[in-house]
């Protein structure tokens, strides 16, 4: 099964990383440089899942998922946060609203056991 991920990473070098790691578990993505191009990519492309950065300018991962949550049409997508500051546990944010949260350098295996977590049926 392969999904389609919109994912938000200001870095440059990051975001590659995380594109060809979708990219090696058999899936596709678009890449947001902050949360309110999430917004946007949004309303053309329903994803199958959302990966938010928390630390962006314009409009930073988390106030991203309160927006993203009020719309009707991603009421069950989930939302994954990615952090390299450890200033909130991940418990924390599961208590936000994320579906799970990676913590900054994350791995492969990492990233494919956190979609298979939150996405039913899903074999990477």
């Amino acid at each position: 099964m392969s999904v389609y991920i919109i994912f938000a990473e200001d870095d440059e070098v990051i975001a590659k990383l995380i594109d060809e790691m979708i990219l090696l578990l058999g899936h596709h993505s678009s890449r947001a440089k902050d949360g309110l191009e999430v917004l946007t990519l949004v309303k053309d492309q329903m994803p199958d899942l959302i990966l938010l950065d928390m630390e962006m300018p314009v409009l930073d991962g988390v106030e991203a998922l309160h927006r993203l949550r009020r719309d009707l049409r991603l009421q069950n997508t989930p939302i994954l946060g990615m952090s390299g500051s450890l200033v909130r546990t991940r418990q924390e944010y599961l208590k936000l609203g994320f579906a799970d949260f990676l913590p900054k350098p994350f791995g492969l295996a990492k990233l494919r056991e956190s979609l298979a977590a939150v996405l039913p049926g899903l074999r990477s």
